[in-house]
C-alpha cells in the first residue's frame, strides 16, 4: 500500500511539474509576443510640416491633392530602393490655379533624370467636373526613404512619399487632402510585405536661410 501511495505521489508531482512548465510556457510566448508586437511598430522618421493658419487659408488657393498607386515596379526596404507608378492628381475651383504652378510639382527625395525631370512625368490630364478642374500625371517616381533598421528584423517600417511644389508659397497655395485621398491597387501586391495602414498629412516645410534673421526663411506647401 506504501508502494503505490509513492507511486500515486510521484506521478502527482510529476503531473504538476509538467502542468507548471506547460504554465510557465505559455506565459513566456505570450510575453515575448506582445514585445515583438511593440517592436513592429514602425520607427521611421516623420517629416515635420507646419500649419498656416486660418486668416492666411482664407487668403490663399485651396487645391485638393491625392495620390493612386498603381504598383511598385522596384521595392526593397533592405536596399533602400522604391519605385512607386501611380496617378498624382490635384482638384481645385476652375479659374483659381494655373497649370504651369501646380506642372511644378516634385517628389521629395526622388531620385531625376539628367534632364531633372521625374523618371516618368505624362503630360497634364485636364477633366472638368462641375466648377473644379481635375488635374492628373501618370508619374513613376523612384525615391530613397528614411529608414530605422533598429529593431531588425522584427521591425515595420513607414514608406513615405511626399508631394512638394517650390515654386508657391503656403500664402498662395496651399494642399489640402485626407486619408482616402491615398489609394493603392488592390491587385498590386508586395511579395513579402503587406500594407497595414495609411496615413496623409498636409502643411507646409520651412528653410531657414539665417538663424539671425526670422524674416528669411523660405517656404513651401
Amino acid at each position: 500500500m506504501n508502494m503505490m501511495q509513492k507511486k500515486f505521489t510521484t506521478l502527482s508531482r510529476g503531473a504538476y511539474v509538467r502542468l507548471a512548465v506547460i504554465i510557465f510556457t505559455v506565459v513566456y510566448i505570450t510575453t515575448l509576443l506582445l514585445m515583438l508586437n511593440s517592436f513592429f511598430a514602425p520607427i521611421d522618421p516623420i517629416p515635420t510640416l507646419e500649419q498656416i493658419s486660418q486668416q492666411e487659408k482664407a487668403r490663399a488657393s485651396r487645391v485638393l491633392v491625392g495620390f493612386h498607386a498603381n504598383s511598385f515596379p522596384s521595392f526593397s526596404f533592405s536596399k533602400n530602393d522604391f519605385l512607386i507608378d501611380g496617378i498624382l492628381w490635384f482638384r481645385f475651383p476652375s479659374g483659381a490655379e494655373s497649370l504651369a504652378t501646380l506642372n511644378a510639382f516634385s517628389i521629395h527625395n526622388s531620385l531625376v533624370l539628367p534632364n531633372g525631370n521625374l523618371v516618368y512625368k505624362s503630360p497634364p490630364i485636364v477633366k472638368l467636373i462641375k466648377n473644379d478642374v481635375l488635374l492628373s500625371y501618370h508619374i513613376q517616381v523612384a525615391f530613397k526613404a528614411h529608414l530605422n533598421h533598429k529593431n531588425f528584423p522584427f521591425s515595420s517600417h513607414r514608406l513615405i512619399m511626399m508631394v512638394q511644389n517650390k515654386s508657391t508659397t503656403p500664402q498662395e497655395l496651399y494642399f489640402e487632402s485626407h486619408d482616402d485621398c491615398l489609394t493603392i491597387n488592390k491587385d498590386n501586391l508586395l511579395k513579402n510585405w503587406e500594407p497595414t495602414a495609411k496615413k496623409v498629412f498636409t502643411g507646409h516645410t520651412k528653410a531657414v536661410l539665417n538663424p539671425q534673421d526670422p524674416g528669411m526663411a523660405i517656404s513651401y506647401p
